[in-house]
């Protein structure tokens, strides 16, 4: 499907991926930046996650392969750990408790959408996973 989102329940939580498809890109082309579109997904999914305290955040940036890097010190890892932490800065902006928020990860190309190569661009993508259990221990 060409949807933006995609949910899935796991055993750690909701699962929300945002994929960075280049017919409805999130982040401008080899950026961190938000296009509009990726700002108002963001600044949504951030009123919507404000309301519910019930639970932890952890994000995570993950890229396709086969990306040259953009500068010698600058590829896949670093451009995926920027985005998630982009996405980590958009939902704090919009209402988001920064206590809620237990983790910020990077995957780069190692962690392909299950069914798709690793050169797809449904690769490219940022997820939100929203934790009950970690929010109940901490309480």
């Amino acid at each position: 499907s060409q949807s933006s989102v995609k949910l899935d329940m796991t055993p750690e939580g909701l699962l929300i991926n945002v994929f960075d498809r280049s017919h409805k890109p999130i982040f401008e082309p080899h950026s961190i930046k938000f296009t509009p579109y990726g700002d108002w997904v963001f600044s949504t999914l951030a009123w919507e996650i404000s309301r519910y305290h019930g639970f932890t955040v952890e994000l995570a940036g993950h890229t396709d392969s086969g990306n040259p890097p953009l500068r010698p010190e600058y590829g896949d890892w670093e451009i995926s750990a920027d985005r998630a932490n982009a996405v980590r800065r958009k939902l704090l902006e919009h209402g988001l408790n920064p206590l809620q928020i237990t983790k910020v990860a990077a995957f780069g190309d190692t962690v392909p959408m299950s069914g798709y190569g690793a050169t797809n661009e449904i690769n490219r993508r940022v997820t939100v996973l929203l934790n009950v259990q970690s929010a109940n221990k901490k309480a």
